[in-house]
């Protein structure tokens, strides 16, 4: 084994995103062969099994990432990827990155949790000399969140942002404002796996929420979850049922609601801030915005700074899929991999500690 390549443990292996990383790895050479790739597969896991290289995989223990950390903590340059929705695996980070382990994430929970814990994530790798890499959180394989972090190194303030960061909801409200039915639209996007495997999830709008706040405290702005102002997309009491297919059913009630607001002009969901509100809610846009035109499945990030204040920054393409997620993921391996070279311990790598009063 050459001594720079990076060894990756893969929770979430058999899900959506994890399985489509594990195919382009494997693709890239990044599963063991002889290859340029930075990196290369150890292990995995998932709710059932673990599994070593090498190794057959067994079933899992309670309580056993305890001794899957020391085993990992052990080897040389080693990257936790997380491709998992987990509350359990986002709880490990700080027990992770203490033992000197690098995390790439495509993970929300633990950094757009409370300001406290996210900062706390960023001090541990800065002392650890670690990679701490999420770009994927927000905007799946778009360079979202680096270019605001670019932004913000070089002393621009963000004065205000309208971002359409959900893909499942671009897809719906796509198929809306053309005039199809909101459950028809809702069907066609859980069939193509662009929805949580429950759509509900994708409506209740905490998923926004959370990305909102990751691109803010990334722009320096350090915000808690609660200060959001949020306007689900489904009325109080609509969650209806725990089965999709009954929920598919039962959504129908919705169609007329939604065709009665889009036609009175083109609709968004859009996480907002301006300076003074963040917000997470469906508006009315002007049909020449760009977010009227915006196509099935996208991302779109529109901000002002002040260099940016007559003509926005924009950042635009796709933004849902497990395919497009994962190609991010690769990228994040890839500038982690190389950042193990160039990560000092004590220094802040991201520049992100010592950030900005909270809001």
């Amino acid at each position: 084994m050459k001594r720079w390549r990076t060894r990756v443990f893969l929770a979430g292996m058999g899900g959506r995103v994890g399985s489509a990383l594990c195919e382009q790895l494997e693709a890239l050479g990044g599963m063991g062969r002889t290859t340029s790739f930075p990196a290369e597969f150890c292990g995995g896991a998932n709710r059932r099994w673990v599994q070593w290289r090498g190794v057959d995989p067994v079933p899992r223990t309670p309580g056993d990432w305890s001794g899957i950390i020391d085993r990992l903590a052990r080897l040389d340059r080693v990257l936790f990827v997380d491709c998992t929705a987990s509350e359990e695996v986002s709880a490990l980070y700080s027990e992770l990155l203490a033992a000197g382990i690098g995390i790439v994430t495509a993970n929300k929970l633990a950094l757009s949790g409370p300001l406290d814990g996210y900062l706390q994530l960023h001090r541990l790798a800065a002392e650890q000399g670690v990679p701490l890499r999420y770009e994927t959180t927000v905007g799946a394989a778009l360079p979202v969140l680096d270019s605001l972090a670019a932004l913000r190194a070089r002393g621009e303030k963000l004065l205000c942002l309208d971002a359409a960061l959900s893909g499942t909801l671009s897809f719906l409200f796509s198929g809306i404002n053309r005039g199809e039915r909101f459950s028809a639209v809702l069907r066609e996007a859980y069939r193509r796996g662009l929805t949580e495997p429950h759509p509900v999830e994708d409506l209740l709008g905490a998923d926004l929420v959370r990305k909102l706040v990751i691109l803010l405290r990334e722009s320096g702005v350090m915000i808690e979850p609660e200060q959001v102002r949020l306007e689900p997309i489904l009325p109080a009491g609509c969650s209806w049922a725990h089965d999709p297919e009954r929920f598919f059913e039962q959504s129908q009630v919705l169609d007329e609601l939604w065709q009665a607001r889009a036609a009175r002009g083109p609709l968004a969901a859009l996480a907002r801030w301006n300076l003074q509100t963040a917000s997470v809610e469906v508006v009315q846009v002007e049909s020449d915005s760009p977010f009227a035109r915006l196509g099935a499945g996208a991302n779109l990030v529109c901000c002002h700074t002040e260099h940016y204040a007559a003509q926005p920054l924009v950042i635009s393409g796709p933004g849902a899929g497990s395919a497009i997620t994962a190609a991010g993921v690769i990228s994040d391996v890839i500038q982690a991999a190389y950042r193990f070279d160039r990560c000092i311990p004590g220094v802040s790598t991201a520049l992100r500690v010592g950030a900005d009063a909270p809001m």
